[in-house]
């Protein structure tokens, strides 16, 4: 049977599809599936998003690290040395005693909150969905370069270690890339002609549904939730994370940024290149900023600025149908090329 070279060219980039993964979607509980990298014992871990290498160390050489299954591609290639997000993890089990009392910060949905602790760090506890109880479960440098994970999740006393859960692997991950100016965008990150288009939207927004649409029309996915937005040699650059929705493809690359464009489905299609100011504007609030952490939140800010200076941003309002992509191939590739 002939795959057509759509196909063969996403093998050739190392793309893959995975199965639901309730760990790495936020509409999901704590607790992921089971799907591992295979391996021998493994006290350390490494891998790289974005260009930014991160490494998950146990000082025990008899502990097993496990990371969810598609960190693996992002795990393959070289990671970039020194790392700069470099976390301790150590195996704990649920307590009934109280946690040291931290700062409030910031707290998300109920299942996560952030504290302040002595000694410059920060705490970050996590609910856990089935009972109720608070655990702490990472301790952290103020810009998020290290900490320790409180690996709770074992299966059995001298089981393995699964430290990445959410939602804190994407909190401690996205957090600590925001420290260094990169925006971790809610959205979906299609590959034309070599070139990043960007599909931004809340949840039900419609970044799946368009994700399909530019599959059908040829185009790969880095990822259909999650992008990481940055700046670098003079451009602005898309990169895949392991964070995927409801489509499974993940292309871990890092790629140029052509365009952005904001989502509503609607009865007719529709396109409107939105100033800078306003673009900047609608990509932070399209995006996971640390609103909570001030440098954080100003150093995104001014890579947004910069990125959306040079790159072309839209409001589309889209049926879910072709004609959503043949209106992008008509006026939003063409401006790429500003």
């Amino acid at each position: 049977h002939h795959h057509g070279p759509g196909l063969q060219d996403r093998r050739r980039r190392g793309g893959a599809q995975f199965g639901c993964l309730p760990g790495l979607h936020q509409r999901h509980s704590l607790h992921h599936a089971r799907l591992l990298i295979p391996g021998p014992l493994v006290n350390r871990q490494g891998f790289a998003i974005a260009g930014v290498g991160f490494e998950l160390r146990c000082p025990h050489p008899s502990c097993d690290i496990r990371l969810p299954e598609p960190y693996s591609l992002f795990s393959a290639a070289p990671i970039p040395s020194p790392a700069q997000g470099v976390y301790e993890v150590l195996p704990a089990s649920f307590s009934d005693r109280p946690l040291a009392a931290a700062a409030p910060l910031f707290a998300g949905s109920g299942l996560w909150r952030l504290g302040a602790l002595p000694e410059n760090q920060l705490a970050l506890d996590v609910c856990q969905p089935t009972t109720g109880r608070w655990f702490r479960a990472v301790i952290l440098e103020t810009d998020f370069s290290r900490g320790t994970f409180h690996a709770h999740e074992r299966l059995g006393p001298d089981g393995p270690l699964f430290p990445l859960n959410h939602p804190h692997d994407q909190l401690v991950i996205g957090n600590r890339l925001a420290c260094l100016g990169m925006g971790l965008a809610h959205a979906c990150g299609a590959v034309v002609d070599g070139r990043a288009l960007l599909f931004c939207g809340r949840s039900g927004a419609g970044k799946t549904t368009i994700a399909r649409l530019w599959k059908r029309h040829g185009a790969y996915l880095l990822n259909d939730d999650r992008i990481v937005v940055h700046w670098k040699d003079g451009r602005a650059w898309a990169s895949a994370t392991p964070w995927h929705g409801d489509e499974k493809e993940i292309h871990p690359e890092t790629v140029p940024l052509g365009a952005v464009c904001h989502l509503h489905q609607a009865p007719e299609n529709a396109l409107r290149e939105l100033p800078p100011a306003q673009s900047v504007a609608r990509l932070l609030a399209s995006s996971f900023t640390p609103f909570y952490l001030t440098d954080g939140t100003s150093r995104v800010l001014d890579t947004f600025s910069r990125v959306l200076e040079t790159v072309p941003s839209f409001e589309l309002d889209f049926t879910p149908d072709q004609r959503a992509v043949a209106l992008c191939c008509a006026r939003v590739l063409p401006a790429m090329g500003k």
